[in-house]
């Protein structure tokens, strides 16, 4: 069964065991390697476990480095081998050239939905913020999700970018994530809290920063008129104390020139 044998290696490589581990996960994933040639985890496990074998000399390193870029230039239209290098340049910290890889697939095969996670999880930690720029020209698709509007939002706040970009991605990610589904309000938490120290216009802020608050306080279905009805808030909670997230309720108070607070309690009627 394919993975079975690469599992069998990680519990070798992170066990406890009183034999040379590297060496028999470097057995099994050989095996695996030649049992399932396309499977990206495999290969990629592989190399690192011969570098491991190696003693991790420098040589071993660069030689499979070599093979890692010749593998996805030798397979330009499976998505496995692009897979493959991305993961392996990542097991040997090379993420700027698992994002060039990245790079090269979305170029070489822009409707290919295969690698979207991998995609956003290297441009969006070592990418730039025009690499996720570009995704939307290549297929439609990326607009639809609300994962790519998170990671550029998180990219523009990692790398400073302006209000209006912000304010932008950030309403087209809460578009694709209504009220019921954004459990807790986590979604509006960290939206209000990037948008905050971006310097977006309050009143945005504010909008997300009460609907994250009526989520904590109400459920994940409030009624939009009771986020600035204290009455009917008392009459719900009945007197129990409510967890509610620091910043939003914070901010809430603060426009109404409340202190904020962690817990908010609501008294008994």
């Amino acid at each position: 069964m394919e993975g079975a044998r690469r599992i069998r290696a990680a519990l070798y490589q992170f066990g406890k065991l009183p034999l040379d581990k590297n060496s028999m996960a470097l057995v099994l994933l050989e095996e695996e390697v030649r049992a399932f040639p396309t499977s990206a985890r495999a290969r990629s496990a592989w190399w690192l476990a011969r570098y491991k074998d190696s003693g991790e000399i420098i040589r071993q390193r660069d030689e499979i480095l070599g093979e890692i870029r010749q593998l996805y230039e030798s397979h330009p239209d499976q998505p496995w081998a692009y897979e493959a290098a991305a993961l392996g340049y990542n097991w040997f910290n090379r993420n700027a050239q698992a994002v060039d890889v990245l790079r090269a697939f979305v170029k070489r095969l822009p409707g290919d939905a295969s690698l979207d996670d991998h995609i956003l999880f290297y441009f969006g930690n070592w990418g730039t913020a025009a690499d996720l720029e570009a995704l939307p020209s290549g297929s439609v698709r990326w607009v639809e999700r609300a994962s790519y509007w998170e990671r550029l939002v998180r990219v523009y706040d990692r790398t400073h970018a302006g209000p209006e970009r912000l304010l932008h991605a950030g309403r087209e990610w809460l578009k694709r994530s209504p009220i019921e589904r954004d459990t807790g309000g986590d979604v509006r938490v960290r939206l209000a809290e990037i948008w905050l120290a971006n310097g977006v216009e309050p009143g945005a802020v504010e909008g997300v920063a009460r609907e994250a608050v009526a989520i904590s306080e109400l459920g994940p279905r409030p009624s939009l008129s009771l986020i600035a009805d204290s009455a009917a808030l008392k009459k719900m909670a009945k007197g129990s104390i409510v967890d509610v997230h620091r910043s939003p309720l914070g901010w809430a108070l603060f426009q109404q020139k409340f202190p904020p607070t962690r817990r908010w309690a609501i008294a008994r009627r």
